[in-house]
């Protein structure tokens, strides 16, 4: 799976969670690339722009860990 991703430019301080979990404060002035349903959010909201020149973009995930599937045992 693709996690779509923009760049914003925050135009007032605001808390917000990029990962739907652990919540962080976006700081007025700076310049964030955050998911697609934050940047949205924020955009909706007049809380950000979207920086000149970028569009959301298809980031590969993080790559993680995974263990093997189990055996199908079904046979």
């Amino acid at each position: 799976m693709k996690v779509i991703t923009m760049k914003i430019l925050m135009l007032r301080s605001k808390l917000g969670s990029n990962d739907g979990a652990t919540v962080q404060m976006y700081d007025e002035g700076e310049t964030y690339e955050v998911s697609e349903a934050l940047g949205t959010c924020f955009l909706a909201e007049k809380d950000a722009k979207l920086v000149e020149g970028e569009k959301a973009v298809a980031a590969a995930p993080a790559n993680k860990a995974i263990g093997k599937a189990p055996a199908n045992k079904a046979s």
